[in-house]
């Protein structure tokens, strides 16, 4: 029996094939890595110091980002979650452009705002008053009162986001 250029079986005693229908052919599928962005509240750090008394935090936006936020909390648990943030700005893209919004204990106080790479913001208090600048302009003043020792924490939403 001829079983050339087919898929067979033969047994090794006796000249038997079992004829198989050839196959399709199946291009190859060399393997591939994609890289997909990791998205969702999993990184960020605090400052190393406690700061009591006048003090301030001043950053800019390197590059585009999908979701930062930075600011000021009384304690060092949880820095990957901006709702524990107490005195912060948020800043985020929307639409290809960058956005800025005072959020405080995880509530927005201001509306977004529209901001360049080449802004500068600053987050202080002083005399228990925090204020929020942009370029030197204040954006808002908080109405609530911050006294004790705080930290600088920043909350970052994707690989890439970054705060310079």
């Amino acid at each position: 029996m001829d079983c050339s250029n087919r898929v067979v079986t033969c047994t090794t005693d006796i000249n038997h094939c079992i004829v198989c229908p050839p196959l399709p052919a199946i291009p190859e599928v060399l393997p591939t890595y994609t890289n997909i962005p990791n998205a969702g509240w999993n990184a960020g750090a605090n400052s190393i110091a406690m700061l009591d008394g006048d003090l301030y935090t001043q950053f800019g936006l390197p590059t585009e980002c999908a979701g930062i936020v930075i600011g000021f909390k009384a304690f060092r648990a949880w820095a990957t979650v901006p709702t524990l943030v107490a005195f912060g700005l948020y800043l985020s893209n929307a639409g290809g452009h960058q956005y800025v919004n005072v959020i405080e204990n995880g509530v927005n106080m201001t509306a977004p705002v529209l901001c360049a790479s080449s802004d500068v913001f600053t987050i202080g208090r002083y005399g228990g008053v925090v204020g929020y600048k942009r370029n030197s302009t204040l954006l808002y003043q908080s109405s609530v009162t911050s006294a004790g020792p705080l930290i600088v924490n920043a909350c970052l939403y994707a690989s890439g986001d970054e705060v310079a």
